[in-house]
């Protein structure tokens, strides 16, 4: 069994994750490391680093990817035992929330929703994303966009499927853009294949 830990860099420090070298890939859009990094642009938050790893390891992933990041603790503070059990142990789910602050969410049910002054309006990029397929429209998400997902789930889904949601972030193109606060709710229906559809 194989493990990845992409960890989504801005400036936070990572030498938790030494304890982790074998395993972890760091894509990083702040100042330099000392460790083996990628470096990203600064868009799109997490969510353009965990779309962009798939997109271009889409052939060669691990049978465990651990998306996190840069400090993971806030929101997943058992970060370590769930990570440490899973490289021992495997995982039984192909999904696995790390936040320990989960919340019943839906497109619907941020409509009205604000954040730093713009609407989030939630409908548009879901419809975008899923087009017409039919997925549930209420889920639970983990705050923190934070969690374990098999390859075997990752790849139910085509290619195209994932490079259209990085196109989507490339296009909005800023670090402040909305669309990754709307995919931290998302997660769990794009990459939990038998989970998204009603």
């Amino acid at each position: 069994m194989t493990v990845n830990i992409i960890i989504a860099r801005y400036q936070e420090d990572i030498s938790w994750s030494d304890q982790y070298s074998d395993h972890r890939t760091v894509y990083n859009k702040g100042d330099s490391l000392d460790c083996k990094y990628i470096p990203l642009s600064l868009i799109g938050r997490e969510a353009y680093t965990y779309m962009y790893h798939v997109v271009n390891n889409y052939n060669n992933l691990s049978d465990y990817t651990v998306f996190a990041q840069g400090h993971p603790f806030d929101h997943s503070p058992n970060f370590h035992e769930v990570v440490d059990n899973l490289l021992i142990n495997g995982a039984e789910e192909d999904f696995i929330w790390l936040s320990t602050w989960l919340i019943d969410s839906g497109i619907n049910s941020h409509k009205d929703s604000y954040l730093n002054g713009y609407e989030m309006n939630f409908e548009d990029n879901f419809f975008t994303i899923f087009k017409d397929e039919q997925v549930r429209h209420s889920f639970t998400f983990g705050a923190g966009a934070e969690f374990i997902v098999s390859k075997k789930s990752i790849q139910k889904r085509p290619l195209e499927f994932y490079r259209n949601i990085l196109n989507l972030i490339e296009k909005e193109n800023n670090i402040a853009g909305l669309l990754p606060y709307q995919l931290e709710r998302y997660w769990r229906v794009i990459f939990d294949y038998d989970y998204s559809f009603r």
